[in-house]
């Protein structure tokens, strides 16, 4: 594989500090916060007390401070949400995108000596004045990495990284079966588990309460989870709009997320996924005839 990274401009970071930090995150995300360490990033979601997406984050730990990768445009929402949280803990929130930005990256990487670094999910390293972490989500996606701006991609270029094109990151994820907030996420339109949030590692149902968790704990201890995320292909690399209707029998059963290249993601009713699949035939989205993977 070549040894590719990735600018991903549509996230930003904030950054928390504090004595409380992750007993405050604690109260608010899906995941459990405890799990956080120098040594281990985690994936998780932010919802509305009704239990819908607000958005998605990647949470690493670099000395006292905690880094979260989120969706720019949940940026200004999230920061003003978790000060209202905040009351009387020892947290402090900085919005620090100007100075640090996320990059992803594919490769083999050696590491302090090491023949290759450990790439199971979540595993960190500290990296130049930032982190490099495996990709929490699934394994096989790569590695993400909070760094300065200023470093202008000398670290990953010390490692032997050339820049790659984000489409090329994108079929990554999406091949992965990986949607992603500021793409695929719509603020305060669906569920995490409508979007694979157990899937990719991003929900712990053991952990205690957070902001959502009543509506997220019972649609899965029910069984009742109608809608994911699958990816599908087709045979040409000229697709519909985002959110366009995606039909199995002429019936519509679900809606054209991202693509990159002839893959794509669509979030699809469960049921008619498994007969599609089953019977080996094609789902239609306008012209586009979609094939499952």
């Amino acid at each position: 594989m070549d040894k590719l990274f990735t600018p991903l401009n549509h996230r930003s970071i904030l950054r928390i500090e504090g004595l409380d930090s992750i007993k405050f995150l604690q109260g608010l995300i899906t995941n459990d916060a405890k799990k956080i360490s120098p040594d281990k990033t985690i994936y998780s979601f932010f919802l509305t007390p009704q239990g819908k997406y607000i958005a998605d984050l990647f949470i690493s730990q670099r000395d006292d401070y905690y880094y979260l990768d989120i969706p720019s445009e949940a940026l200004a929402y999230l920061k003003k949400k978790m000060a209202m949280y905040r009351l009387r803990a020892d947290v402090t929130l900085e919005d620090v995108s100007g100075d640090y930005e996320i990059v992803a990256a594919a490769g083999h990487v050696e590491w302090e000596g090491q023949q290759a670094a450990d790439d199971s999910i979540g595993q960190t390293y500290k990296f130049c004045k930032g982190v490099f972490y495996a990709d929490p989500r699934k394994e096989g996606m790569g590695w993400r990495a909070v760094i300065e701006r200023s470093n202008h991609y000398q670290a990953f270029q010390a490692k032997g990284f050339s820049q790659g094109s984000p489409e090329t990151y994108h079929h990554r994820r999406i091949t992965h079966t990986l949607p992603e907030g500021g793409i695929d996420l719509t603020m305060e339109q669906c569920f995490p588990l409508q979007m694979n949030g157990d899937l990719l590692h991003a929900i712990d149902y053991q952990k205690g309460c957070y902001v959502g968790q009543e509506v997220t704990a019972r649609t899965h201890h029910r069984g009742k989870q109608r809608k994911a995320v699958f990816t599908v292909t087709s045979n040409t690399a000229t697709w519909p709009d985002f959110g366009t209707a995606i039909t199995f029998d002429e019936k519509p059963i679900g809606s054209l997320l991202s693509h990159a290249g002839i893959t794509a993601l669509a979030q699809l009713e469960i049921d008619a996924y498994e007969t599609a699949r089953k019977a080996e035939k094609l789902l239609h989205c306008d012209a586009v005839s979609l094939q499952l993977r």
